[in-house]
């Protein structure tokens, strides 16, 4: 459909021909993100695609806030000692190098090289870390770092679960690229939206 030479199937936010074209409509525009609460939350090392694969991971820090711009509540709340050591949260891994990059050491506020790594993975299914809480927990942001010279994947996804089984009823909420480069740690920002 056409309004003059524009198509009103298409937004034109701050112009004349949106206001033109949607005003007196019932369309509704929400430009406000959804947050999903979920009880898991899995990193996968993946191409620049998407697509799972086997290359190295080292995390050194990972942590999630319930507010956007890494404000809010922390989470884990505390630097871990184990997979378990912090109450109403688990944390867990499909392939660890050994128990010297256990998982929860990406969780335990020491960095460099110190956290969780995929050294010899050969199996593109097992290459996740993931936090598991009690109950559904609701994130707007996130901080990872990776330390680049031992990363050899070029991006991660980060998904959302209720069952924790990461077979299709999981939800994707976002892919962070270029996770291996810098000189040495690679600390990355990010919103969900």
């Amino acid at each position: 459909m056409k309004l003059g030479d524009k198509d009103i199937n298409k937004v034109y936010l701050g112009s004349t021909e949106f206001k033109k074209a949607y005003l007196g409509s019932n369309v509704i525009l929400d430009n406000t993100a959804s947050f999903n609460p979920y009880k898991f939350y899995r990193l996968q090392s993946v191409d620049g695609d998407g697509t799972e694969n086997t290359e190295r991971v080292f995390v050194s820090n990972w942590r999630l806030y319930t507010e956007l711009n890494q404000v809010g509540t922390e989470y884990p709340t505390t630097n871990l000692t184990s997979n378990t050591s912090e109450v109403g949260v688990t944390v867990s891994a499909g392939y660890i190098q050994g128990t010297n990059y256990d998982a929860w050491k990406a969780f335990n506020g020491v960095y460099g090289s110190n956290g969780w790594w995929t050294l010899s993975i050969s199996n593109a299914d097992e290459n996740w870390i993931q936090l598991e809480f009690d109950t559904d927990k609701t994130f707007k942001s996130a901080t990872i770092t990776f330390r680049t010279a031992l990363t050899f994947s070029e991006s991660v996804k980060l998904m959302g679960s209720d069952t924790g089984v990461f077979g299709g009823e999981e939800t994707f909420i976002k892919q962070i690229n270029n996770i291996n480069t810098g000189n040495s740690d690679n600390v990355i920002n990010f919103n969900f939206n």
